[in-house]
């Protein structure tokens, strides 16, 4: 009975927010600002594809209504529900299941990705793309999180099974 009286407070313990989730809080938040900043600029500025290493690296505008690679277009309902879905089960389980902190930049990160393109989705009804590397599919800043973030969580799993 004193176990199970343990495993309830450490639950209820950690609904509230701690030195260190109001930092990631933060971390999420700045992200989403910068990303809806430069799609703002995007939007606003690129009437066309600007290059900027010419044949390399430009900026080109496309308004994304799939996901990677032109998967699910017009898809936006399903893929707004599918995103709310996936970020109630990684928060959920490492908030409430993990204790280990070293994940925590890469939720951050996926988070704060996956937040800034619901908003999209939500407001625009399409996601904001502009970096365009010419080789690969043009994205955004909100993309770039979301890959670093499973990669740093792919990464730190990996270190703990050593």
């Amino acid at each position: 009975m004193k176990s199970k009286h343990k495993k309830s407070q450490k639950i209820v313990g950690k609904m509230f927010f701690g030195k260190e989730e109001i930092k990631d809080i933060l971390i999420i938040i700045g992200f989403i600002i910068l990303d809806q900043l430069t799609k703002y600029f995007a939007v606003k500025h690129l009437t066309k594809s600007f290059p900027i290493i010419k044949n390399i690296f430009h900026f080109t505008l496309v308004k994304n209504t799939g996901i990677g690679f032109g998967l699910l277009r017009e898809s936006n309902t399903l893929l707004i529900f599918l995103t709310i879905a996936i970020l109630g089960l990684i928060i959920y389980y490492f908030r409430y299941l993990s204790d280990d902190r070293k994940y925590n930049i890469g939720i951050s990160l996926v988070t704060a990705g996956a937040l800034s393109n619901l908003i999209d989705r939500i407001v625009r009804h399409n996601i904001i793309d502009f970096i365009d590397f010419r080789i690969w599919p043009v994205f955004n800043i909100a993309d770039s999180l979301i890959l670093v973030g499973i990669v740093w969580l792919i990464i730190i799993t990996l270190k703990q099974k050593d």
